[in-house]
């Protein structure tokens, strides 16, 4: 993890840069900045971590003491240990390939001094990766085309947060839909169900689960057999979403890149960590 904050300070520093120089030629107050992490914490180094290369097995607690020094050069990955994938995205659960929050809630940071007036204030609407596009086309004054080179495009799910800008109440989108190797959630305003697929086994048998999330910010109590029409109206919600904005709405995943990632090995729930009905 000293590795990992490390690189944090070195980024920072870079951007820092950026910053600087666009200062100096008087573009910074004109720049849009977005800033964004990819998914929740990465487990792929397993319960021990990993050094040499991705998604190997764990590399022996020995041989990692003996190679401490080597950690963030240019031989080494530095993956860090599973229970620290779960440390890394608390209060929630779970983290990077599955589809509960631990999984898909990240830090955005956006600032535009020309447009943005409320600096360092924070926006509490529900934002996906997926509205980030149509945000900075909106801000260019242009869109997404319908139809290139003749071919009718999918149309993207998201939708620009500009005016949350300016307010704290604007609206943003009332849902959006997961999927990831199979693993699918939908948020519909304060709900959100989520289920988790096992590899080659029937989608229908996937087990829903529901999470008040107003309630239940951590997602920590499984509310579905309280409100299985809730969760029913939600499952319906989530093939309607796939089908209008994924071609096709589910299939199962490759095999070898759902091994590689071993999400396998993670369905028994992590030591410590008890759900509740």
């Amino acid at each position: 993890m000293e590795t990992y904050a490390g690189f944090l300070t070195h980024a920072d520093e870079q951007i820092g840069r950026l910053i600087d120089f666009l200062k100096q030629t008087g573009e910074y107050d004109n720049t849009l900045f977005v800033l964004l992490s990819d998914n929740g914490a990465a487990s792929e180094g397993g319960a021990n971590g990993a050094f040499w290369e991705h998604y190997s097995d764990s590399t022996p607690i020995a041989e990692m003491a003996a190679n401490l020094e080597k950690l963030g050069g240019p031989k080494t990955h530095s993956l860090y240990q599973r229970p620290w994938a779960m440390a890394g995205v608390t209060p929630f659960r779970r983290y990077k390939l599955w589809p509960y929050a631990g999984g898909v809630r990240t830090p955005l940071i956006i600032t535009w001094a020309d447009r943005i007036k409320a600096a360092g204030a924070v926006r509490q609407q529900p934002v996906d990766t997926i509205d980030i596009a149509p945000t900075i086309l909106e801000a260019a004054g242009t869109k997404f085309r319908d139809v290139i080179d003749g071919n009718k495009q999918i149309p993207v799910a998201g939708r620009s947060i500009l005016p949350t800008w300016a307010s704290p109440t604007a609206a943003t989108r009332p849902l959006q839909f997961f999927e990831l190797r199979g693993n699918r959630a939908i948020r519909s305003g304060k709900w959100r169900a989520v289920a988790v697929h096992r590899i080659n086994t029937d989608f229908s048998r996937d087990q829903w689960e529901l999470y008040d999330t107003e309630a239940d910010f951590s997602e920590a109590v499984d509310v579905s057999a309280r409100y299985p029409e809730k969760l029913r109206e939600l499952q319906q919600l989530w093939w309607a979403e796939a089908q209008r904005f994924s071609d096709p709405p589910l299939t199962e995943p490759v095999e070898s890149l759902y091994r590689a990632n071993r999400i396998e090995d993670h369905f028994a729930e992590p030591s410590g960590v008890h759900r509740r009905q």
